[in-house]
């Protein structure tokens, strides 16, 4: 019987970028993204990567498994820009993306991109690290179960101006510099869950701002600033700012459920308008100095934990047509 050869090569991937020609089917990334079309996935072996790359809808890049981190150790590293202009969708996992003298993650133009950053480690050590200004309200830009770090003070995570939606979910964004330098939000949406969050956020123009089931904190600094005309709420969070207020509230704001350790004068503070249910204050302030305070009717503030040992604490019990906190009830810690 005659023997039949077969010359079809069976790989793991159609497109592989490796620093040494022959373990792979290109060099750069940018090769591979040349070479590639939409349905495509781009594997990357480990190396440094200092390019600066056009991402193309519907073409994937990851890393190998077992070459990834989450600790800034990553062996597959893009140092560089990851832009994406074009509408569809990209996703990048795997990887350590990080800062080259520009952001290293941007989404941009007036398309309906949707850009996915996964299990991936976000280093931003020379400038802030995001920009998103795409134009297109179907934008989106996916942020999940990432780490980040800010390793460089003046710099923050993100500058969004998009009239799209950024959402952060389940991700740890670190700050090993201690950086103040807020991250801005002025239009579209900024939805942030189940995440760790230790610099502060700044919202205005028209911007729509979530927070839920979250920690925020770095040491005597305002963490929110909420000044965007959309939706502001914080749901579920536990804050601490130190010395200094925990939230800025230049709109109208919603606080419920959260947090709050501050040994300012005021816990929560601005000339805009807070809707509070459920507020636990764990530092010596339980102050809120808002212009207009609206009790909601989930449930009442209350005062947890004074580091006034054995002081008398409030319960503060009010509602809308009785904003100034003047109806108690007290009891004491004996």
């Amino acid at each position: 019987m005659a023997q039949t050869i077969s010359t079809n090569t069976f790989t793991t991937a159609k497109w592989v970028v490796s620093s040494d020609a022959t373990q792979g089917t290109h060099t750069t990334i940018a090769g591979a993204l040349t070479s590639s079309s939409s349905g495509d996935t781009i594997f990357i072996r480990p190396g440094t990567y200092t390019e600066n790359l056009t991402l193309k809808a519907g073409v994937n890049l990851t890393g190998y498994g077992c070459d990834g981190s989450l600790d800034g150790t990553g062996k597959v590293v893009i140092n560089g820009t990851c832009t994406l202009t074009t509408a569809g969708s990209v996703t990048i996992s795997g990887v350590q993306i990080q800062t080259n003298g520009a952001a290293a993650i941007a989404v941009t133009g007036s398309a309906a991109s949707i850009l996915n950053i996964f299990d991936c480690y976000l280093l931003f050590d020379d400038t802030t690290g995001i920009t998103y200004s795409s134009s297109s309200a179907s934008s989106q830009l996916n942020i999940r179960a990432c780490t980040a770090d800010l390793t460089t003070a003046g710099i923050a995570y993100f500058n969004h101006s998009s009239a799209g939606v950024m959402i952060i979910d389940y991700c740890r964004f670190t700050n090993v510099a201690g950086a103040t330098t807020a991250s801005t939000a002025s239009a579209g949406q900024v939805l942030i869950f189940h995440s760790r969050v230790y610099a502060p956020i700044t919202t205005s123009g028209t911007s729509n701002f979530q927070a839920y089931y979250c920690r925020m904190a770095l040491s005597d600094t305002p963490l929110l600033t909420l000044g965007g005309s959309g939706e502001q709420t914080v749901e579920g969070c536990y804050m601490d700012s130190g010395s200094a207020t925990a939230i800025s509230i230049g709109s109208s704001a919603n606080i419920l459920n959260t947090s709050i350790s501050s040994s300012n004068t005021s816990a929560i503070s601005g000339a805009g308008t807070i809707g509070q249910a459920g507020l636990q204050f764990f530092g010596s302030s339980s102050h809120i100095s808002t212009t207009t305070k609206i009790i909601l009717p989930e449930g009442p503030s209350r005062t947890i934990g004074s580091s006034n040992s054995g002081a008398t604490n409030t319960l503060t019990v009010t509602n809308s047509s009785n904003t100034d906190s003047s109806n108690y009830f007290y009891w004491t810690f004996g």
